[in-house]
């Protein structure tokens, strides 16, 4: 593994230290999540900046809101990231909801990601975002739901209408099918962040990241349908093949690290891959063959999508835990 890899592994280390001594009470999924989007950022956790955010979060949402602390802080760490303002949040949130998308967390995650971008031009993207909605529930009416929400503002951003985006993903998603991917939703928000990263080689992205797959399974990494988006961001780097014995390499280096008990190896391999990725095409001019705009945008709404999975497993283990102490 490579010194740049090194520290990276380094700082994940003390990251889900520190994260794990502030935040007790959060579930380990979203503590890893959370993690990797400061690691990733090349920055240490900082306690006092996070909690400043977090006031500020509840004070925009309210009393009364639909938002989870697990995704609250998910939203707090991409905030911080992007260095955008909560109030932001709760204006475009309002922008989703007038638009037709549903009161939920998973429309505050979609304004998380359109949060510090002019509010005008954000409320287009809501606006084209419920079009695109609509036309993608024709496609597929049984994947799509008012919860793909982030997914869709993704796709709205581009300067394409909405007939043409929904043509396109279609063609990856056809694609992807025929290449070894099973049909489900996971297999949609890989055919949908395919079509956002793709400049003209979609298909071309398509069928790598179908190599990328073999090559895992090849390698005896089984794993489940929630990676799938993560292939097509390593579909970026130049030589898939190589990449796929280097992402295992280094997700072997983090689960021996024992960063926690409680994570399963689907989301190991997500970080590992998203950390891989993001320092190869940081770190190698060669290799930077998409906008770091582009990747930032779509390593966010992979992370929405873990963090409302590990806000669901949170929950239901709460669930649990309160039944069985009642009995």
């Amino acid at each position: 593994m490579n010194l740049m890899l090194d520290d990276k592994l380094n700082l994940l280390e003390k990251n889900m230290d520190l994260l794990t001594k502030q935040l007790k009470m959060t579930s380990a999924n979203t503590r890893l999540i959370l993690a990797s989007v400061y690691t990733a950022s090349g920055v240490r956790f900082d306690t006092a900046a996070f909690y400043r955010v977090d006031e500020q979060m509840k004070g925009a949402t309210g009393w009364f809101t639909v938002l989870s602390r697990e995704i609250r802080y998910c939203i707090n760490a991409m905030l911080i990231q992007k260095q955008a303002e909560p109030d932001f949040v709760r204006v475009i949130y309002g922008y989703l909801v007038k638009a037709g998308f549903t009161r939920q967390q998973q429309t505050y995650i979609a304004a998380a990601i359109l949060a510090g971008m002019d509010p005008s031009k954000a409320f287009q993207i809501s606006e084209k975002a419920f079009s695109l909605y609509k036309l993608l529930k024709k496609k597929h009416p049984f994947l799509t739901n008012k919860n793909d929400v982030s997914l869709i503002v993704l796709l709205a951003q581009l300067e394409e209408d909405t007939n043409e985006l929904v043509e396109k993903e279609e063609r990856i998603y056809t694609h992807l099918n025929e290449n070894g991917f099973r049909k489900c939703d996971d297999l949609q928000t890989l055919a949908c962040l395919l079509a956002y990263i793709s400049e003209g080689s979609s298909l071309r992205l398509a069928r790598k990241a179908a190599q990328i797959k073999s090559a895992m399974e090849d390698q005896g990494m089984r794993l489940r349908a929630s990676c799938f988006p993560m292939y097509g961001v390593l579909a970026l780097l130049a030589n898939e093949n190589e990449a796929a014995g280097q992402v295992i390499e280094f997700y072997q280096q983090i689960r021996n690290k024992k960063l926690t008990l409680f994570v399963g190896k689907d989301l190991y391999f997500q970080t590992a891959a998203s950390l891989f990725v993001n320092e190869v095409l940081n770190g190698e001019e060669k290799q930077k063959s998409i906008d770091p705009s582009l990747l930032v945008m779509t390593e966010m709404v992979i992370r929405a999508q873990q963090a409302a999975s590990a806000a669901a497993i949170a929950a239901s283990t709460s669930a649990a835990a309160a039944s069985n102490s009642g009995n």
